[in-house]
């Protein structure tokens, strides 16, 4: 219907690789309304070339031309057959929402039918694609009422007809959210499967079946693996902490230098990362010495030169004064130095 309707447009189709049915609909439709196909997309480009060898995908090599001869062929005689359905990043589909595919420029003489829905979790990157897609001009479709999608995931019928044709003794779902775990688990249980035999796991969980029985038997490390520098792996979360507020707050360093009286031995000196620019900062920078200077003092009225508990009245005045003056909180970094005399010698 939509090659019907939009016979003198060039049309682009994002759908899921995976969907091998489904480019092979689209594939017959481009080949009846007599249209070239180009595949954009790494997956699409993988899946179509496996399927056609494995023969689940017929479909003649006159039909499909390369992205990079796509702009020489009349919009009324191609079809773009493109992976982003669901606002990946670096998708085929999503390169051309921002104008930075090498091959493929959109514009008003384009419609993009988007052949699905959105996974949970992906709304707001489809929605954002789509508000691009307009941005250029293009007719879009994408609504659920437009009938241009049909899901590729089993009804709860032909869940249960799975079970009743493979009857597992053992039973782990894992695919959809945990709502959905839990209500396929309840399925299998109806279906006769014994309860204490279905299992609801976390990633790293370890099942362990042995005669018939099957238990969670502890877990293994899983989920990401940080890599910094050499390091793989080995990242504390204190340390993840300290950049997630170096990066959100900014840091203030201030460097004291003293003599062994504990009376200033140079100026008070100030850098800030991410917080505030020097140029813009005069006053305040003038009301964190001052609090300085006051944390000094109250420090030498009771004796007191230990650098780091110099550094911790330091660090408190000071913050005081920018959460008053800017209610701001970046990371405050005080290095007191103290310098000792040394006798000279001949």
């Amino acid at each position: 219907q939509i090659l019907r309707l939009h016979k003198s447009r060039r049309i682009v189709v994002a759908a899921f690789a995976s969907n091998i049915h489904r480019t092979q609909q689209v594939f017959d439709a481009a080949a009846r309304f007599n249209r070239k196909v180009a595949l954009l997309g790494r997956s699409m480009v993988a899946n179509v070339e496996l399927s056609r060898k494995l023969g689940y995908i017929q479909v003649s090599d006159d039909l499909l031309v390369p992205a990079s001869e796509a702009e020489r062929i009349p919009a009324n005689r191609l079809l773009v057959l493109t992976t982003g359905s669901q606002g990946e990043p670096f998708s085929g589909l999503v390169l051309m929402s921002k104008g930075e595919h090498r091959h493929i420029l959109l514009g008003p003489k384009d419609l993009v039918a988007i052949f699905a829905t959105p996974i949970p979790g992906n709304e707001k990157l489809v929605s954002r694609t789509i508000d691009r897609l307009f941005a250029l001009g293009c007719e879009v479709i994408y609504d659920r009422e437009q009938h241009v999608h049909a899901s590729g995931h089993a009804s709860q019928e032909e869940l249960k007809m799975m079970l009743s044709i493979v009857r597992p003794q053992h039973f782990v779902p894992f695919h959809g959210e945990r709502r959905h775990q839990h209500r396929h688990a309840q399925l299998a249980i109806e279906m006769g499967v014994p309860e204490s035999n279905v299992h609801i796991l976390q990633n790293g969980d370890i099942l362990r079946i042995q005669r018939g029985k099957s238990q969670v038997r502890g877990t293994v490390p899983s989920g990401a693996v940080l890599v910094d520098g050499l390091a793989i792996g080995e990242m504390k979360g204190s340390v993840l902490k300290e950049r997630r507020e170096l990066a959100e707050d900014g840091i203030l360093i201030l460097s004291v230098v003293l003599d062994k009286d504990g009376r200033l031995a140079g100026n008070i000196r100030l850098e800030s990362r991410g917080f505030i620019h020097s140029s813009d900062a005069t006053a305040l920078y003038e009301e964190i010495q001052k609090a300085v200077l006051k944390a000094l003092g109250s420090a030498g009225e009771k004796h007191v030169l230990d650098p780091e508990n110099l550094e911790m009245r330091i660090r408190s005045r000071v913050k005081e004064v920018i959460r008053r003056l800017t209610r701001g909180t970046p990371n405050v970094v005080p290095m007191v130095t103290i310098l000792e005399r040394t006798e000279a010698t001949a």
